[in-house]
């Protein structure tokens, strides 16, 4: 259980390291350069929250802020306002960063999908209703989200790599990549000579080329 400090203190970002159990790595580029130069302007208006690396006593580890950290990064701030709270178990940081970030808010599908494959990995749980139940979603958003699990990881790798571009400029997109995993069970289920014949994958990258 997590309990805020009720203090906060300044320090330098560059003593604060990415929390590696979020997944969120995509960033609107458009947002990104708002917030950047409302940092520039008015500085961090609402402090970052951290939590003592148990491995580096210097070092702090990002719960929530990672784009006001980037944007302080990025800006050479000298220092930042942090929140320190005590630090998580593996799953209580997952489940802590959905409720801080607000997970499907502005999240790409990516995002949580790869959000909640942790959750599945360090949980264990695989049932759709506990996933919905741990990670409060909505039930067709996390469906949504395992389909999209479901594809390669090289698919998955293009859709990343695109993911904080506007939809219109995306080539790789989350919806259909969707369209296209449920094309490829469609085929195999009225055309069983094609699965016989090429693998998921190669139909699923098939599809993807047309």
């Amino acid at each position: 259980m997590m309990n805020r400090s009720g203090t906060f203190t300044m320090i330098s970002p560059a003593r604060i390291d990415r929390n590696t159990n979020n997944p969120r790595r995509i960033y609107n580029d458009e947002r990104m350069d708002l917030l950047r130069t409302s940092i520039q302007e008015n500085g961090i208006q609402v402090p970052l929250t951290v939590y003592s690396d148990p491995f580096h006593p210097d070092r702090f580890v990002l719960m929530d802020g990672e784009r006001r950290w980037r944007c302080a990064l990025e800006l050479g701030l000298v220092s930042v306002p942090v929140d320190v709270i005590d630090a998580p178990e593996p799953l209580d940081n997952l489940l802590h960063i959905s409720n801080i970030q607000a997970v499907g808010d502005d999240w790409p599908l990516i995002s949580i999908a790869l959000w909640l494959r942790k959750i599945m990995n360090i949980s264990g749980a695989t049932g759709e209703a506990r996933v919905v139940e741990m990670s409060g979603l909505p039930r067709n958003m996390v469906r949504r989200a395992r389909r999209l699990l479901s594809l390669p990881q090289y698919e998955l790798d293009l859709i990343q790599s695109e993911a904080h571009l506007d939809r219109s400029a995306q080539v790789h997109r989350e919806d259909l990549y969707l369209e296209i995993e449920a094309a490829e069970s469609t085929m195999r289920t009225e055309f069983p000579e094609i699965g016989e014949r090429f693998s998921r994958d190669d139909i699923i990258r098939r599809l993807a080329q047309k």
